[in-house]
Formats: C-alpha cells, sequence, structure tokens
C-alpha cells in the first residue's frame, strides 16, 4: 500500500486544481491508518503543512480538512 498505492496518491496534494486536492486530503482519513509512522511523519504532514500554508494565503481546499486529517492521524495517548 506505501509504496504502491500512496505516492501516487499524494501527488494530488500538489496538483493545481482545488477539487482534487480536497479530494486527496479526504482520501487521506482512510489511507492514513494503513501507512507507517515514518510515512505519516516525513510526507503526509509535510503536504498537510504545505495545503495549511497555501490556505492562509487564500487558495482554496485546504482550511479545516487538513485540521481534521491532522487529528485523525495523530496517535492517541
Amino acid at each position: 500500500m506505501e509504496a504502491q498505492v500512496y505516492p501516487h496518491v499524494a501527488t494530488g496534494f500538489t496538483d493545481s486544481n482545488a477539487y482534487l486536492r480536497e479530494l486527496t486530503l479526504k482520501s487521506m482519513l482512510v489511507l492514513a491508518p494503513k501507512l507507517s509512522q515514518k510515512a505519516l511523519n516525513q510526507s503526509l504532514l509535510k503536504y498537510l503543512a504545505k495545503l495549511q500554508a497555501r490556505a492562509r494565503a487564500g487558495a482554496p481546499a485546504a482550511g479545516a480538512g487538513g485540521g481534521v486529517c491532522g487529528a485523525t492521524t495523530s496517535p492517541v495517548t
């Protein structure tokens, strides 16, 4: 899953189409639990940070969803 599917799905985070970025973000709710901690911490969080920065700059499709997905991928202690 991580080597074959995630890299292709993750390209949606950098797509120029806001709707595709939003769908990619939503798909992470299903895919994130199947990823290793390394992939979550090194790759997914990097993409989420970029989406959040983009949202602060005024670009659509990265607002509250990043917080929801980020909360979902965080380990519960």
